[in-house]
């Protein structure tokens, strides 16, 4: 019997209690390092939504600026100006949860797209589709319209 108490090593129960912290360990690192990741991924997700309102909502106005100034509806358009030699047209399109400038998709991932004409400016919403968090972005603006020489 003496000559197995004098035996160097570690026991089965050791061996074990080693694994089962060890896994507890790595289990909660794992946990860490996922969350982290699908927080990077969502505000990656969060700022390439903001840069397409923002570019969007560029484009928009310079159109509005090199135009006669006008905004009709119709249909699921918006058409910026007027068909004529003077001023250009532009037509800013929502299908499904893109908008479409002139045939090409400048932004996705949209969900509200509203344009409010009056007299003197123009009230621009745009609004993304929640992420995986529920949290909506949202850019609100207003155009204001030069007055030409003839108006008051």
């Amino acid at each position: 019997m003496k000559l197995l108490r004098e035996k160097k090593g570690f026991t089965l129960i050791e061996i074990m209690v080693t694994i089962i912290v060890l896994s507890i360990v790595f289990g909660m690192l794992a946990t860490l390092v996922s969350f982290f990741a699908r927080f990077y991924r969502d505000e990656n997700t969060q700022l390439d939504r903001q840069e397409n309102m923002r570019l969007l909502l560029v484009l928009l106005e310079k159109d509005v600026r090199m135009s006669n100034q006008s905004v009709d509806f119709s249909g699921t358009c918006y058409v910026i100006g007027t068909d004529d030699q003077l001023a250009r047209q532009v037509e800013y399109c929502v299908s499904g949860e893109h908008i479409i400038r002139d045939g090409v998709v400048i932004a996705s991932e949209i969900d509200t797209f509203e344009l409010i004409n009056t007299n003197d400016f123009i009230d621009v919403t745009i609004q993304a589709i929640p992420d995986s968090r529920g949290k909506v972005l949202e850019v609100s603006s207003r155009i204001f319209l030069r007055k030409g020489q003839g108006d008051d």
